[in-house]
């Protein structure tokens, strides 16, 4: 999330992504898996 590097946290973004993963139903967390689990996210470069 670039345009939030230099005003949030990694702790925040993702605070704010579980937030919003919070309202998803039963069909989006089933996508999200199948997705995920097919294309896993890359590691983080380091600072």
């Amino acid at each position: 999330m670039p345009a939030f590097g230099d005003r949030l946290t990694d702790a925040e973004i993702g605070a704010v992504i579980e937030h919003l993963r919070g309202w998803w139903g039963p069909r989006e967390r089933e996508f999200q898996a199948r997705v995920s689990e097919r294309d896993p996210m890359p590691e983080p470069p380091a600072r």
